[in-house]
């Protein structure tokens, strides 16, 4: 899974609350990072940005609502240029004229060095067509920022129950191309001081693997929070690699499963829009497992897919410890 899942969950999670005010005092080191954004024109109603977020890995961004696709190939990014080869899909060669460079602040609960943001115009050629079409993008001069920020310690949550600290009041800097499972580590860690009967995360992820690539749908649930739900169609073409499909922030009642260890393992997930649907998922005491259900979802430039069905395995997981979590949301991982 691609880093803009990372991105818009943790930016999505401030708008359900904070983590539970019991959560012992921790801190969340965040490490300096790099990344450059240009804008481009829309296409099919969808939002396009080109970008890199380590100087090496430059991805192509498409989004619509909850629905986005990805294409990354490795390039080259700095403070002054932007340069990429996407094979058959096209090409990016930009340049930086006189931006304005600018300090920002820093949170008190996060001291360090500010960041170092520059805005202006990037200039030269861009050039992109999607498979099918989709999405196509094409320009001399586009807008841009590029920002160098610098490690940071963030320290939040209280002995006294206080909530004003909590991970939502930071921005992320995950890795371009980490799994979502950076972000999920980061949101449960603050109940893993708590009780140790608590859940602090449940999953379930369905992967079937397609004459390309890989199809896959995850729902991670941090109870009475919020749940993270995903769908991804990923795939190599030549050096580029794409990844399109959906993300949604929901209620964490869209997971429900049963107590582990307890008669026949059984799930089910409902989601909101873009998704409609519902599927179960049965493991019986043999062994014998279905995935079914109406449970289905739009790809960009694809339609509709089923998000069950026989070809699917399908893994669950409950988490009560920190290595019980990375565990959990390593099943994402390809």
């Amino acid at each position: 899974m691609a880093g803009w899942i990372a991105a818009l969950a943790l930016v999505a999670a401030a708008q359900f609350g904070t983590a539970p005010a019991q959560a012992k005092p921790h801190q969340l080191v965040i490490p300096g990072s790099f990344e450059i954004l240009a804008q481009l024109p829309k296409s099919h109603g969808y939002s396009i940005s080109i970008g890199s977020e380590d100087h090496r890995h430059i991805e192509l961004k498409a989004s619509k609502g909850a629905l986005i696709a990805s294409y990354s190939v490795i390039g080259r990014a700095n403070r002054n240029r932007l340069d990429a080869d996407f094979g058959r899909f096209g090409h990016v060669s930009l340049r930086f004229h006189a931006p304005q460079r600018k300090r920002g602040g820093s949170l008190q609960i996060c001291p360090g060095k500010p960041a170092v943001r520059e805005v202006g115009t990037m200039r030269g050629s861009v050039h992109f067509s999607g498979p099918n079409g989709f999405p196509n993008a094409s320009a001399t001069r586009v807008h841009a920022v590029a920002t160098h920020s610098f490690p940071q310690v963030c320290k939040f949550g209280n002995a006294g129950g206080g909530s004003s600290n909590t991970p939502g009041a930071t921005e992320p800097h995950p890795h371009p191309h980490g799994p979502g499972a950076r972000l999920l580590q980061r949101l449960t860690q603050a109940r893993l001081g708590g009780d140790d009967q608590e859940v602090a995360l449940e999953g379930l992820v369905a992967k079937h693997r397609t004459n390309t690539g890989q199809f896959e749908f995850a729902v991670f649930s941090i109870p009475e929070f919020l749940a993270i739900v995903i769908a991804s169609a990923e795939e190599t073409v030549g050096r580029v690699h794409v990844s399109r499909g959906a993300l949604v922030i929901a209620s964490p009642r869209v997971l429900k499963l049963s107590a582990p260890g307890a008669g026949p393992q059984k799930a089910t997930v409902t989601a909101p829009k873009p998704f409609s649907g519902s599927a179960k998922y049965i493991k019986d005491l043999g062994g014998e497992e279905s995935w079914d259900g109406s449970l289905r979802v739009p790809i960009p430039g694809e339609g509709k897919v089923s998000l069950t069905g026989p070809e699917f395995d399908v893994k669950t997981c409950q988490a009560r410890t920190k290595k019980e979590t990375e565990a959990c949301t390593n099943l994402i991982q390809p």
